[in-house]
């Protein structure tokens, strides 16, 4: 039976909400590593059955792992980077932060794809891209004030995972358009968890995963499965029948909930100039989304 729409975007709003919770509390007993070596690892065993079960469903596409190899490459970037961002930054800092995200898809396709670029001349996409900067800057600003070097590098940090974000969905549309969107993500995936179990074994202290008690890799377990592969699964779930609007609106809900399981979880909170700047970036990709849809109404 198949879920109802909106209750597969309120699981996948959900889902990635939890997430950065979810990197912040490893980050506190696993390196980088070794947290995106494992949790990506056991996701790619999913997909790799997938993968298997299509390929005698409907014979093998190897032009589908040609044309996936940038996006994935594009993804691994981004992970790693989302992979540091818990080490600088707080949970509802990441969350709030990554929604930028889809400032940068819009940037990527104004200079990849040439349909994309009347939204340029909308003068509401200039205020968006203040307003962007200023969410940021105002995110950022308190932690400055106590320490420099450690704000710049969390905002850097997490501002290239952002812009590695939205170039992985113009990769995808531009490169894997013409392939079924769950089977090029558990191709992506696959690619993916390769790359990041390798860089586990060269520079992680993946040993640390022995001493680990049954309470943690539940929580390892439940984050690989309901971060990766069921908001995502729940995602493509609410994008068939739903559409990409609907969801691209809810999803700028997910960094409320971050907020909220950090404040109970991890005693992580914002000040009033981050809430504000949280606030911000959410108006931002409002308006964007918005900017976007009047975009491709009027081609």
């Amino acid at each position: 039976m198949k879920i109802p729409p909106f209750a597969a975007l309120a699981v996948a709003v959900s889902a990635f909400g939890a997430v950065p919770v979810f990197v912040r509390y490893f980050a506190r007993h696993l390196d980088v590593w070794t947290v995106n070596g494992v949790r990506y690892g056991l996701v790619a065993v999913a997909a790799a059955i997938y993968i298997a079960i299509e390929h005698r469903r409907r014979g093998g596409a190897p032009s589908l792992w040609r044309c996936a190899m940038v996006p994935a490459a594009i993804n691994v970037g981004g992970q790693i980077l989302w992979g540091l961002s818990p080490y600088f930054n707080t949970a509802p800092v990441n969350a709030f932060a990554v929604r930028s995200a889809f400032f940068f898809t819009i940037v990527w396709s104004v200079l990849l794809l040439p349909d994309e670029r009347p939204i340029v001349r909308r003068p509401l996409f200039w205020l968006a891209t203040l307003v962007t900067i200023a969410g940021m800057w105002l995110l950022f600003h308190h932690a400055a004030m106590e320490s420099a070097s450690m704000s710049v590098r969390g905002a850097v940090v997490i501002l290239a995972c952002a812009a590695f974000f939205g170039a992985y969905s113009v990769a995808v549309r531009r490169c894997m358009s013409q392939f079924p969107v769950l089977l090029s993500f558990a191709v992506v995936c696959v690619y993916t968890a390769a790359v990041l179990l390798v860089l586990m074994l060269c520079r992680g202290d993946f040993r640390a995963l022995g001493g680990l008690g049954g309470g943690m890799w539940g929580l390892i377990v439940a984050s690989s499965l309901l971060g990766i592969a069921i908001a995502h699964l729940a995602l493509y779930r609410a994008l068939h029948t739903l559409g990409s609007v609907p969801c691209a609106g809810a999803l700028n809900l997910s960094p409320v909930i971050s907020y909220t399981l950090a404040w109970i979880f991890l005693d992580e909170t914002f000040t009033a100039a981050q809430w504000l700047g949280g606030l911000c970036l959410l108006a931002a990709a409002t308006v964007l989304l918005h900017v976007r849809t009047v975009s491709a109404d009027g081609k």
